[in-house]
């Protein structure tokens, strides 16, 4: 048993370095995630039920043909992820600009604000927390320490973008921490394209993969930065086009002397 648990923790480090230090692509990545996930996930399963019930640990016999199962299980789970990953974002350089321009003037200031999230997604956030509360005044214990957790999702859909003067930035409405801010010295091309949260950034919510960060709640279209550092930032929000425009209007010269 011992040795079961060092093996899983070795592959856990294993996997988490090469996500942070980016020796594997994001595709393998999550590929050898799915793949441990399925073949451990049915392996164990197998072991509690052939155990389930057994007056004698000498009679428990587990057949080699669920290794061959399992291992089945292990390349259809990361197959099935690398197709999901299958299509190429854009990488920004190549791609012809598709900021567009708001209109704005030499001398005037604007601000652009959306939240990430449809208003739906918050209702059912708030909507969640009250039945737990609810819940747990019935007689359900667990309800009350799960309220939060509905809170918290409507809080993340609620989160707000906004663009203007000193750049974009988002952070939870009616907050003012924890926030991402990307000043203006720090973009070097915006433009608009559709953003995929899985293929793109590896997952839905707030993420961090190799050479790009950014936030994605479902796919749509999206703001992507190309960074002075050579990374990406990506943002999936309504009305991206306007957002895109603003921020390249913000960038030429004669507008932001004007800041």
């Amino acid at each position: 048993m011992p040795d079961a648990a060092l093996a899983l923790l070795g592959f856990g480090v294993g996997l988490s370095r090469s996500a942070v230090r980016g020796s594997l692509s994001l595709r393998a990545l999550y590929a050898a995630s799915a793949a441990a996930a399925a073949f451990l996930g049915y392996l164990f399963t197998v072991l509690v039920l052939v155990n389930a019930n057994a007056a004698d640990a000498d009679a428990v016999r587990m057949p080699l043909w669920h290794l061959a199962v399992a291992v089945a299980l292990a390349a259809a789970a990361a197959g099935g992820v690398w197709a999901l990953m299958f299509q190429k974002r854009p990488a920004g350089k190549d791609q012809p600009t598709a900021s567009g321009t708001v209109g704005l003037r030499r001398g005037e200031k604007a601000v652009w604000v959306r939240s990430v999230g449809p208003r739906w997604l918050v209702a059912a956030g708030m909507l969640g927390a009250v039945v737990a509360v609810a819940a747990g005044v019935l007689g359900w214990s667990p309800g009350f320490w799960l309220w939060p957790i509905g809170l918290l999702f409507a809080a993340v859909a609620a989160t707000q973008v906004s663009i203007g003067g000193e750049g974009l930035t988002i952070r939870p409405p009616l907050l003012r921490v924890p926030r991402v801010h990307i000043p203006l010295q720090r973009i070097e091309r915006v433009w608009v394209a559709q953003a995929r949260p899985l293929p793109d950034l590896g997952g839905w919510g707030y993420r961090v993969a190799k050479g790009r960060r950014g936030l994605a709640l479902r796919s749509g279209d999206a703001v992507w930065l190309d960074l002075n550092d050579g990374g990406q930032f990506v943002v999936v929000v309504d009305d991206a086009a306007t957002a895109a425009g603003l921020l390249g209007d913000l960038l030429t010269k004669d507008t932001r002397q004007d800041i």
